[in-house]
């Protein structure tokens, strides 16, 4: 029997103004409205395994 498993995360982010977008805050509320950022994932779990027949 195997238990194997992959997991991934991504992390795009975009600026509205075609600047770099750095992960530097800012204490104004109207400068995160020209940022977009988009996090998304997966994971993978498997189960392989053989039965034997006697």
């Amino acid at each position: 029997m195997k238990l194997y498993g992959d997991v991934e995360f991504n992390i795009d982010a975009s600026s509205k103004k075609h600047s770099s977008t750095s992960l530097k805050t800012t204490a104004d509320s109207n400068a995160n409205r020209d940022k977009r950022w988009d996090i998304n994932g997966r994971v993978l779990i498997g189960l392989d395994g053989a039965m034997e027949q006697q």
